[in-house]
């Protein structure tokens, strides 16, 4: 028998999830009819991306939509005829596992996450799917953010005292003071609010540009590059740049003061004129003014008559100290004269 000459087909159209029935009948040379009623069962689906599951930002951006990253794709698998043909419905990314509020920040921490690309079958035909919603996970890599840390630079006098220790290291979280370093750096990159995922900040004095961090009255007056810098710290998100700060050491003031009574006859040689040190600032318990800081002799103004002269410092000189001859009109030398005996 031939289908369309001996007999006829007649199908229901079959529209969603539901009974349904079927009837042949006979044609031409032939009668007859029976009929068949069948039941059609939600059907099944398959979902996947354009392109690899993999999303990267940088920490402290959040997720734009799906359509910012992927093309998605719903078709139907269950019946032969229909194979292929698109499934009505929506795509979202869901990351909600991986999402923390603080402080009113929704941002995702640096690392490796999965979240998932979930496809939604429309309402108007999800009771023809056996799933309302399929998902495809997605691997989120954040990667850490960069934060810039200025170091301030530091002076002080050679072998001055000072409000820290050059053998200390000084933690920002942990002492306050001066010590802390609490007022010595700035700090760029870090999101507004989020300051206390940066946190262990350690300074301390680095052996740079000859340096000498341990021996600090060993390290002359001048300019040090780099020699204050993070040593160490600790965040989840960030990846911390350190610029670090000079050591300036300045000249100590010292004034140098004559000996008074200082003298010598007419006619005879100068004496080697002496002095006493003394400074206004307040030094190291160790450290003692010494004379082998300087170079060079104390001098007096020139002439050879019997008089008063003043002593002149031109001939010193020094790499730590900053020198000032104390002016006092009582202290001179004296060149006396050369006393004669009759006879």
């Amino acid at each position: 028998m031939v289908s369309g000459k001996d007999y006829s087909v007649s199908i229901s159209s079959v529209t969603a999830v539901g009974n349904y029935s079927a009837k042949v009948e006979g044609i031409n040379n032939y009668s007859g009819s029976v009929s068949l009623d069948y039941y059609v069962t939600a059907g099944d689906y398959t979902v996947s991306l354009d392109k690899a599951a993999t999303i990267t930002l940088p920490y402290g951006e959040t997720l734009d939509g799906f359509g910012s990253y992927f093309i998605g794709k719903a078709v139907e698998t269950a019946v032969e005829n229909q194979r292929d043909n698109a499934v009505p419905g929506s795509w979202a990314l869901d990351a909600n596992g991986i999402t923390y509020n603080k402080d009113g920040l929704h941002i995702y921490a640096a690392g490796n996450h999965t979240i998932y690309a979930v496809f939604t079958v429309d309402d108007s035909v999800k009771d023809n799917f056996k799933d309302a919603s399929k998902n495809i996970a997605v691997t989120l890599t954040v990667n850490k953010a960069v934060v810039t840390i200025t170091v301030d630079d530091m002076e002080y006098y050679y072998a001055g005292v000072y409000d820290f220790n050059f053998g200390s290291e000084y933690v920002v979280d942990r002492v306050t003071g001066l010590g802390s370093w609490g007022d010595h750096y700035n700090v760029s990159g870090v999101l507004s609010g989020d300051e206390e995922n940066l946190y262990g900040l350690t300074f301390g004095f680095a052996e740079s540009d000859g340096f000498d961090p341990k021996n600090e009255t060993r390290n002359d007056a001048r300019t040090y590059s780099g020699a204050i810098t993070l040593t160490a710290y600790s965040s989840p998100n960030y990846v911390v740049t350190v610029v670090p700060g000079d050591v300036t050491i300045n000249r100590l003031p010292v004034t140098l003061t004559p000996v008074s009574g200082q003298s010598k006859y007419y006619g005879t040689a100068d004496p080697v004129l002496q002095y006493t040190l003394s400074t206004l600032e307040r030094t190291l318990p160790e450290y003692t003014l010494n004379n082998g800081e300087i170079e060079g002799s104390l001098l007096r103004d020139s002439g050879e008559s019997a008089g008063y002269y003043n002593f002149d410092d031109s001939g010193l000189s020094s790499d730590n100290y900053a020198l000032t001859v104390s002016v006092n009109a009582l202290i001179s030398f004296r060149i006396i004269p050369l006393p004669i005996t009759i006879v």
